[in-house]
């Protein structure tokens, strides 16, 4: 359990550091793209994000649709699943 845990936090710390990378992005690639657009900037970081998304979606297709407000992915709300057999009994 301990080392789930230390992979969560690596995963975690990772995730921020490279959000403040992107988001530091908008402040260093004026000056370095030359007669680029600030506007072709930002829309080729969208679109590469949407296709990262999509990427995602895709191979990640069944952990995605077992996601939902009651999941540990959001702990304030963590409830436990139902399986069928217990959803019809509350019916």
């Amino acid at each position: 359990m301990q080392t789930a845990v230390t992979q969560l936090y690596a995963t975690g710390i990772m995730a921020a550091l490279a959000a403040a990378f992107v988001w530091s992005l908008n402040f260093v690639v004026p000056f370095v793209i030359g007669h680029y657009t600030v506007f072709g900037f930002a829309l080729v970081r969208f679109v590469v994000s949407g296709a990262i998304g999509a990427i995602t979606l895709t191979f990640q297709h069944d952990a995605m649709r077992d996601l939902t407000l009651h999941s540990p992915a959001f702990p304030g709300r963590a409830r436990p699943r139902l399986d069928q057999q217990e959803r019809a009994d509350r019916r």
